[in-house]
């Protein structure tokens, strides 16, 4: 399964100096907070444990070169296959934007030589209200960076970021190598459902991230074809992707299904099936990153391979596996992780020697950020916002 956000040979890491749970990787308190954050809560043990073997990691948090470096080394350390794309943009400080251009070749460098699974992407945000020099600036990186695929939010309305494929084909971003992922997309109109269609980039729709924001789901279902899943962020909630297929499925259904409902009428055909949310969590993620390796059990394509436990109770008799997985199945019937060959979680448990050490070292780091966060004073929101 596939995070589209949510996607080699050799041993696995088999370069890297030092094992990713080794606190000398990192520097001063806030770092390992960092590190243990992004590493155990913001995402990749939980999702290797939901099934999930391959991230796209929209890394916004990289507001300066210490904690890029901590956020990079946490992704390379975990084992999930993946993409470590860090936000460029204006950041606070020094970390001035041809500072982050260097960091991010230096690293890109780096993981080309320590890691098989991982590649490095690129995300920005401000395609559509950034100064005219930055643009100016990313777009010439992006075009030059060789990166496995370029991200950005692409929201709307009352939310902003307006970064929408009509945009970015004025600045000359579609029609490269690279992929480009449009988060969200929940302002996607029929003109920017061509340009996916015709330069074969995808949107990333979070839908269980989506609806407890109240965004407007509307439009994305009619893109279907062009879009991949994700958890948004599992700060909101889980982070395994058969929830999401399922709802997405569900609220599809009600969508499409209710203008015939409400003028008292049965619709004659299922206009979702289980195949097709299925194909959302697995085979999708992997063409938003024109991966056909990815996503699918057949020859040649990567070994990637996730077991559920088809003798548990919920999943006992079914003769159709894919309905059961999507109607059926939750995160404890996954029995089995395998990523790149390689077992992950096994017997239904993770099988990394350091996973004990980094729930401990987690729990601390928690107690702290909480009391942090509990003891700042809330801000008054009046007034106008985005204006």
């Amino acid at each position: 399964m596939a995070d589209g956000s949510t996607h080699c040979s050799g041993q696995r890491n088999s370069r890297r100096e030092h094992h990713p749970f080794d606190e000398q990787h990192t520097t001063g308190r806030s770092l390992r907070q960092r590190y243990h954050v992004q590493f155990a809560a913001l995402g990749f043990l939980e999702a290797i444990d939901a099934g999930v073997t391959t991230i796209v990691d929209h890394a916004s948090a990289t507001w300066n070169e210490e904690v890029t470096r901590a956020a990079y080394r946490a992704h390379l350390g975990s084992g999930i296959r993946g993409i470590f794309a860090p936000q460029i943009g204006t950041k606070p400080g020094n970390f001035t934007l041809e500072a982050q251009f260097e960091l991010w070749r230096e690293l890109q460098v780096q993981i080309q030589e320590q890691s098989d699974l991982v590649s490095m992407g690129l995300a920005y945000e401000t395609f559509d209200i950034g100064a005219p020099e930055e643009i100016g600036q990313v777009v010439e990186f992006i075009r030059a960076s060789n990166a496995t695929v370029l991200e950005t939010h692409f929201v709307g309305g009352v939310d902003g970021n307006e970064n929408s494929p009509s945009l970015l084909a004025s600045l000359g971003l579609l029609n490269l190598s690279m992929p480009v992922i449009f988060i969200h997309s929940n302002g996607i109109t029929p003109t920017d459902a061509t340009l996916h269609r015709r330069f074969n980039h995808y949107i990333s729709t979070a839908v269980g991230y989506e609806m407890s924001h109240g965004a407007d789901l509307t439009r994305t279902i009619h893109v279907s074809d062009q879009a991949s899943l994700s958890v948004g962020t599992n700060y909101a909630q889980s982070g395994d992707l058969i929830s999401q297929a399922r709802l997405w499925l569900q609220r599809g259904r009600n969508q499409l299904y209710g203008p015939e409902r409400a003028n008292w009428r049965v619709p004659a055909n299922n206009p979702i099936s289980t195949n097709q949310a299925f194909l959302l969590a697995t085979r999708s993620g992997g063409l938003a990153l024109r991966r056909p390796d990815l996503g699918v059990l057949q020859v040649r394509a990567k070994a990637d391979v996730v077991v559920f436990d088809g003798s548990a109770p919920g999943l006992l008799g079914f003769d159709d596996p894919v309905a059961a997985i999507v109607m059926h199945s939750h995160v404890g019937q996954i029995k089995h992780v395998l990523i790149d060959g390689e077992w992950k979680k096994r017997d239904g448990r993770l099988v990394d020697e350091g996973v004990e050490q980094v729930r401990q070292r987690f729990l601390a780091a928690s107690r702290r950020v909480q009391r942090f966060w509990a003891d700042l004073p809330r801000p008054a929101l009046e007034g106008q916002w985005l204006t």
